[in-house]
């Protein structure tokens, strides 16, 4: 869902919400090595993105794979316009509307060391419409995105056609979400489920549910020098203020704060202050920056990340209850969305 603008005037009916930005300078990021530390506050019900419907499941296991297209995480608003490649090097429509080509990328490798092809775009999205192998496909919660996808033809090893029976400018869109990857042909949907093989940059190591979620870096990702982490790992914590503790304890690298939470404290933004950012992101250290105008958020993330240090901005409201309010409708404007 599309996040509004964030208005004017933030009062104190916004929700009240902190929301720690981190980033990095391109010269910090091209630091290899480390574990980032991340919590998770469900259980997945599998680690099959295609059988699932929340972000329980995409949260942990979505690095695992590929699109065939994907949104430019540049761009603050998701479009059509802002569609870029992922294992598709390009696309086009027909004079008709009705057919889509991918052009696809060569040399990409499964975790398991097989070859990724057209096939296995075909036998995703067969699938998907109920014409392929889906005995083991338990779920399809996206059936009604593609009830004009008739078929997906393939014309060698690196490009696939997807067939529809009537235009559907959207297709694009709907094939960059998060729930849109690809899924190897030669791999049981049951595997999937609990030990799932992507192209993705991290591979899965385990997942102990109530315990931790676990992801080592793909030494054969097909893209050169990527990713940075060797790994990334999920504590599984429920409760927020658990969460609030842990971080605090340096146990994860990144949290989102509820303000009641902190209503203990006379002024929040001191208590904010006082969380260890020495601990987030390989103790690169901190600093604050306070916003009072929506229209200076983006300006001022920018600021941040140049600094080569992670960042907290503050989103300064209302301040007749005694404190600022932090936070609100961030998702729009810092394209967190």
């Amino acid at each position: 869902m599309r996040a509004s603008q964030l208005p004017r005037g933030l009062g104190t009916s916004a929700a009240l919400l902190c929301i720690v930005l981190l980033a990095a300078t391109p010269v910090a990021a091209q630091k290899r090595g480390g574990t980032l530390k991340l919590y998770h506050n469900d259980n997945p019900p599998s680690a099959s993105l295609l059988e699932e419907s929340t972000i329980a499941s995409v949260t942990p296991f979505a690095s695992v794979f590929n699109n065939l297209v994907v949104f430019d995480p540049a761009k603050v608003h998701e479009s059509i316009e802002t569609v870029i490649p992922d294992l598709a090097e390009s696309w086009s429509w027909d004079s008709t509307n009705t057919k889509l080509t991918f052009k696809l990328r060569q040399g990409v490798k499964w975790h398991d060391g097989q070859p990724f092809t057209a096939r296995d775009v075909q036998c995703t999205w067969r699938m998907l419409i109920g014409k392929g192998d889906a005995k083991d496909f338990h779920r399809n919660p996206r059936k009604v995105w593609y009830a004009k996808l008739q078929d997906v033809s393939v014309n060698g090893d690196y490009e696939a056609t997807f067939e529809l029976s009537e235009p559907q400018p959207s297709l694009p869109v709907l094939l960059a979400s998060a729930f849109s990857v690809v899924y190897p042909c030669h791999v049981s949907q049951a595997v999937m489920r609990t030990r799932p093989i992507g192209t993705g940059p991290f591979k899965f190591v385990e997942y102990k549910p109530n315990q931790n979620i676990k992801l080592a870096r793909n030494p054969d990702y097909w893209k050169p020098g990527r990713p940075y982490l060797d790994g990334v790992e999920y504590t599984i914590i429920p409760n927020a203020s658990t969460r609030m503790l842990a971080f605090v304890a340096g146990k994860v690298d990144l949290i989102w704060v509820s303000m009641p939470l902190l209503k203990d404290r006379t002024d929040p933004f001191n208590m904010l202050q006082d969380i260890r950012y020495d601990k987030i992101f390989n103790e690169m250290g901190c600093h604050g920056e306070n916003v009072t105008d929506p229209d200076q958020i983006i300006p001022a993330l920018d600021r941040a990340f140049k600094s080569g240090k992670p960042a907290l901005v503050n989103v300064i409201g209302d301040k007749t209850v005694g404190h600022p309010t932090l936070g609100g409708n961030l998702l729009g404007s810092t394209g967190t969305n």
